[in-house]
């Protein structure tokens, strides 16, 4: 069951809580402004046997009503640093935030 509302997902993307402005750019399309939150996740590099290597990896929240559907190789521009969406993106269980796996390109 889905509790936040259209009020809160608002106030976290504020500029004055998480927020940061952005522009998406699409592999086919013209680019556009939004606002994401950035964050820091935990990668899972999965090696023979039981054994893993962690590391971290950024990711970025996005309001789908900014971007309907976001894909692998889209673009995310945030101040002088350019984030490629390395795998497909996910809805959270609201269905209103999508999560995207970057990676910085040099």
């Amino acid at each position: 069951m889905v509790v936040e509302t259209a009020a809160d997902r608002a106030a976290f993307f504020a500029a004055a809580d998480f927020g940061q402005a952005a522009t998406f750019r699409p592999k086919f399309g013209n680019p556009v402004a939004v606002t994401i939150v950035l964050d820091t996740a935990v990668a899972v590099a999965p090696l023979p046997g039981a054994l893993g290597v962690t590391g971290p990896k950024r990711i970025a929240l996005l309001r789908k009503d900014e971007v309907a559907a976001p894909a692998k190789g889209d673009r995310i521009t945030v101040g002088a640093d350019t984030y490629d969406i390395r795998s497909g993106p996910e809805l959270d269980i609201s269905g209103e935030i999508w999560r995207l796996d970057l990676s910085i390109l040099p």
